[in-house]
């Protein structure tokens, strides 16, 4: 199931990364936001892997809340 997930992750970390750095507009930073925010949507994925419906709006929301703090830091 981890290997499952991992492969599927990898289709979210593009859009996770443009997401960050649209937002932050620094590399580094939109960097440690999609991190983040790959980390946590992994372990969301544990749970709701069936829930693909809300996958795509979940990541936004967790890259959105990752970011937001880096904003000018």
């Amino acid at each position: 199931m981890h290997n499952r997930i991992k492969e599927y992750l990898r289709n979210f970390e593009t859009p996770c990364y443009s997401i960050c750095i649209h937002l932050i507009k620094n590399e580094p930073k939109a960097v440690m936001a999609a991190e983040k925010t790959l980390i946590d949507f992994y372990k969301y994925l544990l749970d709701n892997f069936t829930d693909e419906d809300n996958h795509s709006k979940v990541l936004k929301q967790m890259a959105i809340k990752h970011s937001l703090p880096l904003i000018n830091s």
